[in-house]
């Protein structure tokens, strides 16, 4: 990219991702046009070209060289690439991010358990946020047409669906990226009364650990580190299925 108007889809884009890209890429073309600038005054045989000293102007040539580095490492925390194509692709993990920090049983915690039982109910509610952002996302298919509480449950139905073709199984961890729906297993045997848990990945982290975003983690919709080695498994939906409108314009799915 070489001009900032390039940039705008990306700047607006509802995907993390997308952002720190546009940020990048601003930054590194306002450098360039920066440099540029100076090299033409320092040419110039005009003193007077520029009311600011070419000193200052290289002081900030550096500080933005130094932004240019960490974003640059944020790209690469993240598994980024700044030339990759702008992706319209909304996942769980964007639908999540819209509401992260609701606590519960308010607001979009409310609104989910009203969905799936008709009332608050005041029980563990990870599987029935992902029943839901799968429904806004228009991906019912997964989880009976919208509806199961049980972890057990959601995997044996993501199970049956990766069989199928709708969905890939992921058993490599160096290939899990944001968006790859996770079960978690915290007991020695996997059923239907284990302690167990469903998020959506986010990223790796140091350490066999990773960071996931879902229901019911600390009593609320956020981030948290998990170890690779409760993991079960990972699957990824087939996004392209569903809608791709962007999570706002989303309407709240209220059928059965």
């Amino acid at each position: 990219m070489t001009e900032l108007n390039e940039t705008v889809d990306l700047m607006l884009s509802d995907n993390f991702r997308d952002r720190l890209k546009a940020e990048y890429w601003q930054n590194v073309i306002r450098y360039n046009a920066l440099s540029m600038y100076i090299d033409k005054l320092k040419n110039s045989k005009n003193p007077y070209e520029s009311s600011v000293p070419i000193k200052t102007l290289e002081r900030q040539l550096t500080y933005m060289s130094l932004l240019n580095g960490v974003l640059e490492e944020r790209l690469s925390a993240d598994d980024i690439s700044a030339d990759e194509e702008f992706s319209e692709e909304i996942t769980l993990a964007d639908v999540l991010d819209v509401y992260e920090g609701t606590r519960e049983y308010g607001g979009i915690v409310e609104t989910i358990q009203n969905w799936y039982y008709g009332y608050v109910s005041k029980t563990a509610w990870c599987a029935t946020t992902i029943c839901w952002a799968l429904a806004q996302l228009g991906l019912r298919e997964y989880t009976l047409k919208g509806k199961t509480d049980n972890v057990y449950q959601l995997n044996t139905l993501l199970k049956a669906s990766a069989s199928k073709g709708n969905c890939k199984l992921i058993t490599n961890p160096s290939e899990y990226k944001r968006g790859d729906l996770v079960i978690l297993c915290f007991d020695s045997v996997f059923n239907l009364t284990a302690s167990k848990h469903v998020t959506v990945f986010n990223r790796p982290l140091i350490g066999n650990k990773f960071e996931g975003i879902g229901g019911n983690q600390s009593d609320s919709i956020r981030y948290s580190n998990y170890d690779m080695s409760n993991i079960i498994a990972v699957y990824r939906p087939d996004y392209e299925m569903g809608t791709l409108e962007t999570v706002e314009t989303l309407p709240l799915y209220t059928g059965a």
